[in-house]
């Protein structure tokens, strides 16, 4: 028998260190020779960031195989998801490092996607309908500019695969010039290649001609199909109320194309949820429809979708989901009362750390003179509130995930709603016609830009923080930076860099760790 750590055979250590955190690893190496000795090993590293990476992103590519790496490359990604750990756990998380300002060309960019733990962004221009991919890092484009539409109806939630990232994009001909039919494209974005081939590559992988009198909208984007929600549009331009919301989706090899006809007709979805959204757990399809004092969610089972080993899906199915849909009431919360409110949207994103949709609702309140809400965040500079001041606004975010095992228990088999966090203010204004709100690929947060009486901050909220702690936190931006000209946002939660675009053809490129 052992009776000292130092006659404990290594292969023992490190099946018990993989019941420890990364901070944990850092800490041990810290304690005695014997931990000190095993974190001057690779192993010891590579065990840290492989149990690490399982409940958040790390500061590399999703798919970086850490075992190729070397100490030191190891120790600066380990080092890196530290320092952004802790600097996304402050109220006012600071910038860390130099940002990096890059006048792009044309000057009307905006960000259509960004790979996670790299600088590759593709950037898209409305004024000629055209995207690239651009290299922060290098200050410049680095792939051909590929014709997609002058104008997108959606974007998907990115496609994270070993070298390659991509996006599904709802296209919709805006101009006479324009004689492209209504669309749906997805573009590819290789990285890591060798240097013959450019180092990267970007180009349209899949390209299916949409239904000219549907209304197509919340693209979504699977390994092996994609699709997204449609609804009739009646003579005249107007979308119908007669007929039933629909899901189309199209196998991405046999091009094989299902409609899923369900049972919600559009005048009960356009009374009762004004906001309806897709996104993806588990490989089914979920329907996520909004309203102030109740949350709708649908499911779509997986044996209704074109995946390669469903081969005799049907053309067109029918899916009940008035009589099945779970529904999550809202009650009032304390302190004022609800006299208006709309929904902005619901994001999606992966579903890899349980956090597939974040759903934003504008609340308009009636609050009682002298009272102050209870989801004031500390140390925010919300401005005097005048003494007759009787209404304001919030921000209610709500973060949708897998249900908890206590759920999955008692047969729930829907999105659940893990947190939500009411905002003073409403978002800021955009120079365009962009919403001021995104969803990282990780889902595991969410940045806005938010106005609270005049004061216009960069905010991130958390859905996964710990329950003692402040889930919103009001980021540091350098003076030169005017919130009020941002029409474009991205976040890297991998490296903690947050971009910002302006209308003067500017990315800034923030580093938070």
């Amino acid at each position: 028998m052992a009776t000292s750590l130092v006659q404990v055979p290594e292969d023992i250590i490190f099946t018990i260190l993989r019941f420890c955190f990364l901070p944990e690893y850092y800490a041990l190496a810290m304690t005695c020779s014997v931990f000190n000795k095993l974190s001057q090993r690779r192993a010891y590293w590579i065990d840290a960031l492989q149990g690490a990476r399982l409940v958040a992103p790390i500061a590399c590519t999703s798919h970086q195989d850490l075992s190729a790496l070397s100490y030191d490359q190891l120790r600066k990604i380990a080092s890196h998801t530290m320092r952004l750990k802790h600097n996304w756990s402050l109220s006012n998380p600071c910038i860390d490092g130099p940002v990096k300002v890059v006048a792009l060309d044309p000057p009307d960019l905006d960000v259509i996607m960004q790979v996670p733990g790299t600088e590759l962004y593709v950037l898209y221009s409305r004024f000629s309908g055209s995207v690239s991919a651009w290299d922060i890092g290098l200050g410049k484009r680095v792939s051909p500019e590929i014709y997609i539409s002058r104008s997108l109806g959606d974007v998907s939630p990115g496609l994270d695969l070993p070298g390659k990232f991509s996006v599904a994009l709802l296209t919709a001909s805006s101009t006479e010039e324009d004689d492209r039919d209504n669309e749906i494209v997805i573009i590819c974005l290789e990285y890591g290649l060798s240097r013959l081939e450019g180092r990267v590559k970007l180009s349209i992988t899949f390209r299916h001609v949409l239904h000219p009198d549907l209304f197509y909208w919340a693209a979504i984007l699977s390994h092996e199909f994609v699709g997204s929600l449609r609804r009739r549009i009646d003579p005249g331009g107007t979308t119908s109320r007669t007929h039933a919301l629909e899901i189309v989706a199209i196998n991405l090899k046999t091009r094989r194309e299902t409609v899923i006809v369900t049972d919600l007709p559009l005048r009960v979805l356009d009374s009762a949820s004004p906001s309806t959204d897709a996104t993806m757990l588990d490989g089914e399809v979920f329907l996520l429809m909004e309203s102030t004092y109740a949350s709708r969610v649908v499911r779509c089972p997986g044996g209704y979708l074109p995946y390669d080993d469903n081969p005799e899906v049907p053309a067109i199915q029918t899916l009940r989901i008035m009589d099945t849909a779970s529904t999550r009431e809202w009650p009032k919360s304390p302190g004022y009362e609800i006299s208006y409110a709309y929904s902005e949207g619901t994001l999606s994103t992966d579903d890899r750390y349980d956090f597939p949709a974040v759903s934003v609702q504008q609340i308009t309140t009636t609050t009682a003179l002298d009272s102050t809400p209870s989801f004031m965040p500390q140390d925010t500079d919300t401005g005097p509130m005048d003494e007759d001041e009787e209404s304001s606004s919030i921000l209610q975010i709500r973060f949708w995930g897998r249900p908890s095992r206590l759920q999955l228990d008692a047969g729930m088999q829907y999105l659940a709603a893990k947190r939500v966090v009411d905002i003073p203010g409403q978002l800021q204004d955009s120079p365009g016609d962009a919403q001021l709100m995104l969803l990282p690929h990780s889902g595991r947060q969410a940045l806005l830009i938010v106005n609270s009486h005049g004061s216009i901050n960069l905010v991130l909220v958390q859905g996964d923080c710990g329950p003692d702690e402040d889930p919103i936190k009001i980021i540091d931006v350098p003076s030169y930076i005017d919130l009020r000209d941002v029409f474009g946002l991205s976040l890297d939660d991998h490296r903690g860099t947050i971009t910002l675009i302006t209308m003067s053809g500017h990315l800034f490129a923030m580093p938070f760790a």
